[in-house]
């Protein structure tokens, strides 16, 4: 989410970022500060600061601060969604910095902009590159509505990458109605490798077809992101104008109990505390539900006593902190009150998911206390799924 960067670099003054960004790298005393200044002018609104980030475009590649510089006032300029910037980042499509390539694609599809017949053209012709660039700009003409490299795109349906032909398929099923081809995305959500089941929920997504909701909130791979799907297919989500089916499934998905997602044989975490903790370390969010679904069925006393030792050891790790709230208020462990209170109430947004596991928790605890609190996240939070949660549990606490 967006706002995490902003609360990372918030101690840097707009006015010190932008000198910074203007003052050659290896003329600072840490260089590393340039790179810094333009992720922190991608929170500001000034015509200064977008006129800083976009003359940072134009900055040799050939040293490295200032090659990272140039990604970031991309990666900024995406973040900003001034359409002014489109001109200045389709210019970047070409080069030999790949890296900066797709992070251009990556801010054209933020900001949105409708695209003149050439810039268009210009989009389509960077396809040629590497897969991760074939993706991005596949994505770019599905989420963009463009149609003209339908015969490259198509091309593309049987690549050898499943992160290229997924998104070629997408691509068809979302513009061109082939929601035929889509089948493979759905065999890709029970793929033994993790980024080709999180590109599947992506691919899913994009595809237009609501139909697959019910197949890709069953991937394991982490809640927000079936979610920022699940909302791409339903937007109606946002104002409570789902239908009582997709309601049901949305909140399945918010809820996350490891026990309604789709888990092998390899994902099944052993009987013990340590194998627990080892599996909610595992990278790969299988493991980590697995971990989760362990925790569930194991006795109360027992369940309780290892989220405690995990908590006091772990529980900065924002991964492991938002298992510990789901499991607590899954178990209703009115022992973990604070817990599911404290996670609440957290308000660094790389523990937001937590606070979605914690509303909840209110609701599996009775926390009627917390529901003034819960009307104001409501109103205030910026997440949908934290929003919608929000409402479903005062509903329910009414």
């Amino acid at each position: 989410m967006a706002e995490r960067f902003d609360s990372l670099f918030a101690g840097i003054s707009e006015e010190s970022a932008l000198q910074q960004i203007k003052a050659p790298a290896s003329h600072l005393d840490n260089p590393v500060s340039k790179y810094m200044a333009a992720t922190r002018l991608g929170a500001c609104h000034s015509e200064e600061s977008l006129q800083a980030l976009i003359a940072c475009l134009s900055l040799t590649i050939d040293d490295l601060y200032e090659r990272i510089t140039r990604r970031k006032a991309i990666e900024a300029l995406g973040r900003r969604r001034d359409p002014r910037a489109l001109p200045h980042l389709l210019n970047c499509l070409t080069g030999e910095d790949e890296i900066a390539i797709i992070d251009a694609v990556d801010a054209i599809i933020k900001i949105n902009g409708e695209l003149t017949p050439q810039q268009s053209n210009s989009l389509a012709a960077a396809l040629d590159g590497s897969d991760n660039r074939k993706r991005v700009i596949i994505q770019a003409h599905t989420r963009l509505g463009l149609n003209n490299a339908i015969d490259e795109i198509r091309a593309l349906i049987k690549h050898d990458n499943p992160l290229v032909s997924g998104a070629a398929r997408s691509y068809f099923a979302k513009r061109h109605g082939e929601t035929n081809l889509l089948p493979q995305l759905v065999e890709q959500l029970c793929s033994d490798a993790p980024g080709q089941r999180r590109a599947a929920v992506i691919d899913l997504g994009d595809s237009g077809d609501r139909k697959q909701v019910h197949n890709l909130i069953q991937c394991p791979v982490s809640m927000p992101l079936r979610a920022k799907s699940v909302l791409e297919l339903i937007p109606e989500l946002e104002n409570d104008e789902e239908n009582p089916e997709e309601r049901k499934l949305f909140r399945q998905l918010l809820i996350d109990n490891p026990n309604d997602l789709v888990l092998k044989e390899e994902h099944v975490c052993p009987e013990s505390a340590e194998a627990i903790e080892n599996f909610l370390q595992h990278r790969d969010e299988a493991k980590q539900y697995g971990a989760a679904k362990r925790l569930l069925k194991t006795p109360q006393n027992s369940a309780s006593q290892i989220i405690e030792n995990l908590h006091q050891k772990l529980g900065s790790d924002y991964v492991i902190h938002y298992y510990l709230t789901m499991c607590a208020g899954l178990m209703a462990l009115t022992e973990h009150k604070e817990l599911i209170i404290s996670s609440l109430h957290e308000t660094i947004p790389q523990y937001t998911k937590s606070r979605v596991a914690a509303t909840w928790g209110c609701l599996q605890l009775g926390l009627m206390a917390e529901t003034d609190f819960l009307a104001e996240l409501n109103k205030n939070a910026r997440w949908i799924p934290l929003k919608w949660a929000c409402r479903r549990v005062l509903e329910e606490l009414s």
